[in-house]
């Protein structure tokens, strides 16, 4: 989940949801992942100070190692000019009744 810069949710956040709707385009998203979605936090209270995130699901485990180092996806992150990876919370969520995994995505800004 990214923590915006204020400067960017003032003067250029529509530019910035419109970036990150393009992973939707990474051809390993396309393949893999059932859902994809961008937004605000559900619950302020477990945002930890997040104010935007990613919410992923992969048909499988394997699908999401793809997507992981998936060239167009790598190149995505290592260009997003708005926010800084800091850390990669993959700590991968296997739901048995949906068959699915979960990439839960914690990027913070500079």
């Amino acid at each position: 989940m990214p923590y915006v810069k204020q400067q960017v949710v003032e003067n250029g956040f529509e530019e910035f949801k419109a970036r990150c709707e393009t992973l939707r385009d990474v051809q390993a998203a396309k393949d893999e992942a059932t859902e994809i979605k961008w937004g605000p936090p559900v619950w302020d209270a477990r945002a930890h100070g997040f104010n935007y995130g990613l919410y992923t699901v992969f048909k499988t485990l394997e699908g999401l190692e793809k997507y992981k180092v998936d060239e167009e996806h790598v190149e995505y992150v290592s260009i997003a000019n708005q926010i800084r990876p800091l850390s990669y919370r993959a700590q991968h969520r296997w739901y048995a009744e949906t068959d699915q995994t979960s990439l839960p995505m914690t990027l913070r800004s500079k």
